[in-house]
């Protein structure tokens, strides 16, 4: 199927891949699907590959979207041929100056016929923005890793775009039911933790209202009631993180659950925060949020200028006394 395209095919790939095109043992295609208001696309759309062990990477682009809110989309391989080692934010949504909350997971069935994984992105603006990003841009860049031999299709499966804060951070299936966002961790599905900040840039004195919500993941084995610690941490610069605020809360029935802290009085500086949430045994780390907080004002009298003026002026008084001894004495 794949390896019967003409030479043309191959000629493209090495341009651009030409770092790695020493021999070709498999060849990875892709398809694309669109829907009205926006064209989503995998860029490259056919790469002849290296030998196992080495990577590529591919973008998922889109083009002519009307104003977007969140967006997921969705990648089938197969996971004997290849492994999704990573995926990476793209800059759509993320330019737009507003909170985001990334989540993607990695579904595996090697015992399926034929082997099939999937794996999922989804990205959600928070809040209410007053402009939404529109038009082309980059949504993720993923990279993959070869791990066999063979022919692996990469297929763009049905994908969604809203532009409503109503979905909020739950994001739609191909069959527009509703999913609640999980996180991967180290290969296992878990819950999701988000965090919120009322503001991010504030001055010297001022208080910033954080909102921590987990979106407990329903595990069979667990057993009621359900407790979870949320701890508030957060760093300046290259020093260690240091704990915020700690709560515990019940999580009914492992429905979503919110709480709120005030981080009172913040001292000036660049600051990352983040939320960790502990619920059983499962350890859930959230988004990270940049806080900058403005140093204070300088009172006109302790600024620099005006203390160099008061310490020339005492020196030119200094100096006018004793030149007027001088010339006292030498009468």
């Amino acid at each position: 199927m794949v390896q019967g395209k003409g030479k043309h095919l191959i000629a493209a790939a090495l341009l651009i891949l030409l770092a790695h095109a020493l021999y070709y043992t498999s060849e990875i295609s892709f398809a694309f699907q669109v829907i009205q208001g926006g064209d989503v696309k995998v860029v490259p759309n056919a790469v002849p590959l290296n030998q196992t062990g080495t990577w590529f990477v591919i973008n998922v682009t889109v083009e002519n979207a009307p104003p977007v809110y969140a967006v997921q989309v969705q990648l089938e391989y197969d996971p004997t041929v290849l492994n999704a080692s990573m995926v990476i934010q793209g800059s759509f949504l993320n330019a737009s100056g507003v909170q985001t909350f990334v989540h993607s997971t990695q579904e595996r069935h090697e015992e399926a016929t034929p082997p099939r994984a999937i794996i999922t992105y989804a990205e959600t603006l928070l809040g209410t923005p007053t402009n939404l990003p529109q038009g082309d841009g980059l949504l993720c860049r993923i990279n993959f890793t070869i791990i066999g031999e063979g022919v692996s299709p990469l297929e763009l499966l049905p994908y969604s775009m809203v532009d409503t804060k109503e979905v909020g951070v739950y994001f739609m299936k191909p069959d527009m039911t509703r999913v609640k966002p999980v996180s991967l961790h180290s290969g296992f599905y878990g819950s999701a933790l988000i965090l919120r900040a009322d503001k991010v840039s504030i001055s010297h004195g001022g208080n910033i209202n954080l909102t921590c919500t987990l979106y407990p993941l329903l595990l069979e084995e667990a057993q009621p009631p359900y407790t979870a610690n949320i701890t508030i941490q957060f760093k300046r610069g290259d020093e260690p993180w240091k704990k915020l605020n700690s709560t515990n809360v019940n999580v009914p029935d492992l429905n979503d659950v919110s709480v709120s802290f005030v981080w009172q009085k913040p001292e000036a500086g660049g600051y990352k925060v983040k939320a960790i949430a502990q619920i059983g045994d499962e350890t859930v780390e959230s988004n990270e949020i940049i806080v900058n907080v403005k140093a204070p004002a300088t009172p006109w009298w302790q600024s620099p200028i005006f203390i160099t003026a008061i310490i020339l002026i005492l020196i030119v008084i200094v100096v006018v006394v004793v030149l007027a001894k001088r010339r006292k004495g030498g009468k």
